[in-house]
């Protein structure tokens, strides 16, 4: 990685340190180098060691011209500043260096509007435009509203949010569901593994006993991040998948714990969404679920890389079997929407289920 100084912003002297940065790469001669761009990513949020490395790892696949750009309360109001680098890797030994270009945008808190001049002038032409929010907080708010009428697709992270609203802004906007969450992805593993457990007519019959759903989520307290938006997400799966409704629609019912009582045909089922804190390697996990039947009960817990599930049979007797957990980190997941670059029609049926049964408290 080689960055330029830090200066002033300039659109020409932007465009002039890019000519420069690839007659610089090109005449080392280390290596012979590819110039790619598959896309423009637009990523709003902290310029760090982590964003880096998962960006290190995208550009392999998915070679972008990445801005990365900030809201900084210490520059004046309407100042923006600049600088470009390359981001190079070499695939595989004795292959040519693929290299591509890197923006960092800083600005004030009223620099919206210049950054969003400056990044649609620098866009590549013909290659999609995705705007990744990383880090969300209010003095980037009125940059992601800037920014999205610029972009093909979105990527958010409502675990780093702490909650869905941006997801249902969205959805509400009527955006075709032209945006991806990281903290839905990280829901694969759990989907699969219900899916596979109710596979079976006799397992799936089950269903139509159900009374009570437990989810309980991780909190950290030191990061903040939380996994409320992750379980809200799963309960709005479980509402489309089973036809769950709810007249008082889900709420915070009391200090820490959200939930409420929705119908399945005529039956009642009571749920409970329960945040438990802890030190926490991803954001928001999901920690258990727990299913209740007239005369039966199903737990799934997760810990490290296995998920732990425990049968209660009519007659008492517990059965308990493990299952691998095999989950993805934050590059994996990007690489995934990525490729796709699509709505993910299930996230888009659960987001509606979850907003028609969602009490504005949640």
């Amino acid at each position: 990685m080689q960055t330029q100084e830090v200066h002033t912003l300039d659109i020409a002297s932007i465009e002039r340190e890019l000519t420069e940065l690839w007659t610089k790469e090109e005449g080392d001669g280390a290596s012979p180098v590819i110039r790619a761009c598959s896309m423009n990513l637009i990523v709003l949020g902290s310029d760090d060691a982590g964003t880096e490395g998962i960006l290190d790892e995208l550009s392999n696949e998915h070679p972008a011209r990445t801005f990365l750009i900030s809201a900084e309360s210490d520059l004046s109001t309407k100042s923006v500043e600049g600088w470009v680098a390359a981001r190079c890797s070499i695939p595989l030994p004795g292959e040519k260096q693929v290299c591509c270009e890197q923006i960092h945008l800083r600005g004030g808190d009223d620099a919206g509007e210049k950054i969003s001049s400056v990044v649609s002038s620098l866009l590549v032409p013909d290659v999609p435009v995705v705007l990744w929010r990383r880090t969300p907080n209010r003095a980037h708010d009125d940059l992601f509203a800037i920014l999205k009428p610029l972009c093909d697709f979105t990527i958010l992270d409502s675990a780093r949010e702490g909650n869905l609203t941006t997801n249902l802004d969205l959805l509400q906007k009527g955006d075709d569901g032209l945006f991806g969450d990281l903290a839905w992805e990280r829901l694969d593993p759990w989907r699969h593994l219900f899916a596979h457990i109710f596979d079976s007519a006799a397992a799936l019959n089950e269903l139509d006993d159900l009374t009570k759903i437990r989810i309980v989520y991780a909190e950290d307290p030191n990061t903040r991040m939380s996994g409320l938006p992750s379980a809200l997400l799963f309960a709005g799966w479980l509402c489309q998948a089973l036809d769950l409704r709810g007249e008082k629609g889900i709420g915070i019912v009391s200090t820490g714990e959200t939930g409420g009582e929705l119908t399945k045909g005529e039956t009642t089922v009571n749920l409970a969404i329960v945040g438990e804190s802890r030190a926490c390697e991803e954001p928001g996990p999901l920690l258990s679920i727990a299913l209740e039947f007239n005369r039966t009960s199903l737990l799934l817990s997760a810990s490290g890389h296995c998920f732990q599930c425990v049968r209660v049979s009519e007659d008492r007797k517990r059965r308990k079997t493990r299952m691998p957990l095999r989950s993805a980190g934050d590059t994996d997941l990007l690489s995934r929407l990525l490729i796709e670059l699509d709505a993910d029609q299930l996230h888009r049926k659960s987001l509606l289920a979850l907003s028609k049964n969602l009490n504005p408290q949640a």
